[in-house]
């Protein structure tokens, strides 16, 4: 249940909206649901928050932005993000 999951990471953003998994997590979701530009946005998110919060680079998230550009016909960018995970 795609909708469903997604409402769910919605309520739990609103609980804790610097959760970087959280936004993995719901971005997967939304390029499931093939919602690829919103999905994006979410990895961003959670690219900058595990980098602000641990200090490392979120090879995950890197990796599903790549593919995700891959359905956007952004074959440069997901050249570049997937060179990084």
């Amino acid at each position: 249940n795609l909708d469903g999951a997604k409402i769910d990471f919605d309520k739990a953003l609103q609980l804790d909206g610097n959760d970087a998994t959280t936004y993995y997590w719901r971005g997967r979701t939304k390029s499931d649901l093939g919602e690829f530009k919103l999905a994006l946005i979410d990895f961003d998110k959670a690219i900058d928050l595990t980098f602000k919060e641990i200090g490392i680079i979120d090879y995950m998230s890197y990796c599903a932005r790549g593919t995700t550009k891959i359905e956007l016909n952004d074959y440069n960018g997901a050249i570049s993000d997937l060179t990084i995970a």
